[in-house]
């Protein structure tokens, strides 16, 4: 796998991930404990709403996406997702990840010269937003269906039909005709410099999760005030640093309940909360139960 990414840990197992034909896929349940916290990557992206409400943080811009509604998300640009407010019911994504060599041509060529390069260098600006009702969605999401029919059966050949389907994607993506998809606006600089900063913070966080992350640590590591880094934190999380470092820990509460048999203080010590009923009341405000009801709750769901 590539150097240049960074995940946070409940991220989905690539242990079946082939380098020979980079392309990942899975199905993800958005539960209250299930976002995807902020992170990239050097594949690209394309997250299809199966089901439910999603709300996409992209670059610092967050974005609703409905039922049937696609993200293109480029290489290396930080997002993250989780279930809407407003969702009625618990979000299903289909996140397609491709990496840019599964695309990308042995010799310089046209394609690439002209197509391939530009676009993850960012001068060919594709749509953010693929919206389900727009007539030019359709075929993108039959040929998203198409791709992960085929990758999940696993035929021989599989592998020559999903590359032409990719090909298909992209010339269908570059038409200069794109219905009302829209993009996200073009960073500047300055958007684009921050992010690149803000990438050592998520590291910071995602490195120092088990232990009490104070804001003047985080400050301190960026060479900022408090008060600058918590404005920059919020502009680029839209949440402050407190409440995104929690809601991450509490993730992780939830998988550590599900997967093993600790007890409840000792998850709690481990990520780094040293008073245990703080650790309830922001597990409850996040996930809406305590950790004792989710842990059954999840029990009952295997049974």
């Amino acid at each position: 796998m590539d150097r240049a990414r960074s995940f946070p840990a409940e991220y989905q197992d690539r242990s079946t991930y082939n380098p020979l034909f980079p392309l990942f896929i899975y199905y993800d349940l958005l539960r209250p404990s299930g976002s995807v916290g902020l992170h990239w990557h050097d594949e690209i992206e394309l997250v299809s709403v199966l089901r439910g409400h999603v709300d996409l943080l992209y670059e610092s811009q967050v974005i609703q996406l409905r039922k049937n509604d696609i993200a293109f998300i480029n290489s290396s640009r930080i997002h993250g997702y989780h279930a809407s407010d407003d969702s009625d019911v618990i979000p299903l994504v289909r996140p397609i990840l491709i990496n840019p060599s599964l695309l990308s041509s042995n010799g310089y060529d046209i394609v690439q010269n002209k197509y391939i390069s530009p676009l993850l260098t960012g001068e060919l600006n594709l749509p953010t937003v693929l919206p389900a009702d727009d007539p030019a969605t359709v075929s993108i999401r039959k040929l998203l269906d198409r791709i992960a029919d085929m990758f999940s059966e696993g035929a021989y050949g599989h592998e020559i039909q999903i590359k032409a389907c990719l090909y298909d994607l992209l010339f269908q993506l570059l038409l200069p005709s794109k219905g009302n998809w829209t993009e996200c606006s073009v960073a500047s600089e300055r958007n684009k410099v921050d992010s690149e900063r803000f990438k050592q913070v998520l590291t910071f966080i995602y490195g120092h999760f088990n232990e009490k992350i104070r804001i003047r640590d985080m400050a301190d590591f960026m060479h900022m005030s408090e008060g600058h880094f918590s404005r920059y934190f919020k502009r680029m999380t839209q949440k402050t640093p407190i409440e995104y470092i929690n809601e991450y820990k509490i993730s992780e509460a939830a998988k550590l309940l599900r997967e093993t048999d600790k007890k409840e203080i000792e998850i709690a010590l481990d990520l780094g909360f040293d008073n245990f009923s703080y650790f309830i009341s922001i597990f409850k405000r996040v996930v809406h139960c305590t950790p004792s009801q989710y842990r059954k709750n999840e029990q009952l769901q295997v049974q």
